[in-house]
């Protein structure tokens, strides 16, 4: 190894010698551009899937919200609806004025009693007085001693005549009562019951029917007029709770007088149910125009 490697290998470390000029400068090394368009890129995508993240989550609970508005919407109306329906059936009847009954019936017995002393009197001093004359004129021709007839068989003739008179004038002096009502018992009450209910199944649709009309009777068992107001309500247990009180027909009548009835038919509107296989509760209730309410009536029905 000669002198020429030697100084060739410690070459390079001369700049360590004390004395020696400063190291040589070594070449800077190349920095390489960064991809800043791709960067960006994944930023945008990032923040689009976390936009979209958000904006999903957004919905369901948006979704949720409604959901729960509606349920407790619902769960609100069912409560005012039994409540309305618990209030309907627990209402009191109101109580009858027993002053107005007493009067009315103070004034039938003393019409009665006008009507009685009235016939009394013209049948005792107007009619029955004429008659009663004309036949004592007509007795006591007859009566007229003849040669031939005796003073005892007069006397007899004459005792039997005034005798039939008494009797007639004691039958025509029985007083005339009214004729109205008359051998019937009131029963004090109202009564009010279902006849028939009128119901098909349609021949082009076999899940659907119908309940056409409900027929009903009202007694009336009281001693004063009704003026009955009847609903007809029909539902069954697979239907909204709404039409528990929505009416599918109302009857508004006359009058019905004391000791009378009343049958009336009432046609349903809407009048199409389904599921057949359920029975429909049929629900009357009726009310007096003037008193409120009186009583409601429930039947059940298979459509066929």
């Amino acid at each position: 190894m000669g002198n020429n490697d030697v100084d060739d290998i410690f070459k390079d470390f001369e700049y360590n010698v004390t004395g020696k000029k400063d190291a040589p400068k070594s070449p800077s090394p190349q920095i390489t551009p960064k991809n800043l368009s791709g960067d960006e890129d994944f930023l945008e995508d990032k923040y689009r899937r976390e936009q979209d993240l958000l904006e999903e989550k957004y919905e369901k609970e948006k979704e949720l919200l409604d959901k729960k508005r509606k349920e407790d919407l619902k769960r609100k109306k069912e409560v005012e609806l039994r409540e309305n329906i618990l209030r309907q059936k627990s209402a009191p009847l109101k109580p009858a004025n027993k002053s107005s009954v007493n009067v009315e019936r103070i004034g039938y017995l003393a019409i009665i009693i006008v009507l009685v002393a009235y016939i009394a009197i013209d049948l005792s001093f107007y009619h029955g007085g004429k008659s009663a004359e004309a036949k004592k004129d007509q007795a006591v021709a007859p009566a007229t001693i003849t040669p031939n007839t005796t003073i005892e068989q007069s006397k007899s003739n004459e005792s039997k005549e005034v005798k039939a008179e008494e009797k007639e004038e004691e039958k025509k002096e029985e007083p005339v009562v009214p004729a109205a009502n008359e051998g019937t018992k009131l029963s004090g009450k109202i009564i009010l019951k279902i006849d028939n209910i009128a119901t098909e199944i349609s021949e082009k649709l076999n899940d659907t029917g119908y309940i056409n009309s409900v027929t009903f009777t009202i007694d009336n068992g009281k001693d004063k007029a009704l003026t009955p107001i009847v609903d007809v309500y029909a539902y069954d247990s697979e239907m909204d709770k709404m039409w528990e009180t929505k009416n599918r027909g109302q009857y508004k009548g006359a009058a019905i007088s004391s000791g009378n009835q009343q049958t009336v038919t009432i046609d349903l509107l809407p009048k199409t149910f389904r599921n057949l296989d359920l029975k429909k509760d049929i629900r009357l209730t009726l009310n007096d125009t003037n008193g409120g309410f009186i009583v409601a009536l429930t039947d059940k029905v298979l459509i066929s």
